[in-house]
């Protein structure tokens, strides 16, 4: 997996074997970067480019953008929504389907109940497994009780009801620290995720790191 920008020449490559971090110290167009990386994340058209086997690939589709760390939210709307649409889909599968359809005829039969005594008939034409889940207010709780620990069981959940993503998380760096972040690169390595850091400062590069910068003066190195 590959991301290019007109912002500065490199080509920043990214695969399960290390963890790539990318420094743009220079403000503006850490800026400029960042916000073409969440506009596209929410579906808009941008500069930057992610590709795969040399063929371009959708950011929306293959990007998750971590960049709160104070506290970390991991129950964010997202989430929620991706659980939902997991669930939503597990409901109809072969295992669950004549569960799901005795669930919805349950529903209607107590809705009748309730309304007998009304002169006329009761009709449910809305009636869905999905507007059930949606008025559940479905919600995950993290199991770590270390909040870098939450952020890689986020991880490992979006990929396990989404799909495999790239995660860029922004100035996690500043958060937490090199200790912590060994840890989490092992952890991340060994899962197999694929992650970028995007950092607005240079900090120590650590085991397992491979890094490219954007100085000051948009000098690459």
């Amino acid at each position: 997996m590959k991301l290019v920008s007109p912002l500065f020449g490199s080509v920043i490559e990214i695969d399960e074997d290390r963890v790539s971090s990318l420094v743009v110290e220079n403000q503006q167009a850490f800026r400029l970067l960042l916000t073409d990386l969440c506009m596209q994340a929410e579906g808009f058209n941008g500069s930057t480019v992610l590709s795969e086997a040399n063929k371009p690939i959708s950011i929306a589709k293959n990007i998750e953008i971590i960049k709160d760390f104070a506290p970390f939210e991991f129950n964010g709307k997202a989430l929620q929504t991706k659980l939902t649409n997991a669930i939503d889909a597990i409901s109809r599968n072969e295992q669950h389907w004549l569960r799901t359809q005795e669930l919805l005829n349950s529903c209607e039969m107590y809705i009748g109940e309730l309304a007998e005594d009304f002169q006329c008939d009761i009709e449910c034409s809305k009636l869905s497994f999905t507007g059930i889940l949606k008025s559940l207010g479905i919600s995950a709780a993290g199991k770590s009780e270390d909040q870098i620990g939450e952020v890689l069981n986020y991880m490992e959940l979006v990929r396990q009801i989404d799909r495999d993503r790239l995660f860029v998380t922004v100035n996690m760096r500043s958060w937490f620290d090199d200790e912590s972040m060994k840890c989490f690169f092992k952890d991340v390595l060994g899962k197999k995720l694929r992650l970028l850091l995007l950092e607005s400062t240079s900090r120590r590069r650590l085991e397992n790191e491979r890094r490219w910068t954007v100085d000051h003066d948009l000098c690459e190195f």
